[in-house]
């Protein structure tokens, strides 16, 4: 399987996780722009992104995050390929990621 960096898909099962480092890239952005970066916070960003790129994606999925990790739990394995296409190019892209915070409706990010 390709790199799906930051994200992880074990086993190819119905969940996908990303494990949060506060050292890492993404979470500088995060921090830089006043957020914080907790699951809760990719959970919100992920969903604009969503809602903007494929809505209907967000009907087969649910959120499962923690302070410290990303998840998302599908209903439908066979969307999880088409969810990690949308979102790994954005959280590998730092400047598109940034794209996608700049314009985040703030108060829909509970982080």
């Amino acid at each position: 399987m390709k790199n799906i960096d930051p994200f992880d898909w074990p086993d190819e099962d119905d969940n996908v996780l990303a494990f949060l480092e506060s050292d890492s890239e993404i979470s500088k952005l995060f921090e830089k722009y006043d957020y914080e970066p907790n699951g809760y916070c990719w959970e919100g960003h992920i969903t604009l992104i969503l809602e903007e790129k494929n809505a209907t994606l967000l009907e087969s999925m649910e959120f499962d995050s923690e302070a410290g990790m990303f998840c998302a739990v599908f209903t439908d394995v066979k969307i999880i390929p088409l969810f990690l296409e949308i979102m790994v190019p954005i959280f590998q892209n730092m400047d598109l990621l940034k794209s996608y915070i700049l314009k985040a409706d703030r108060d829909r990010i509970d982080d």
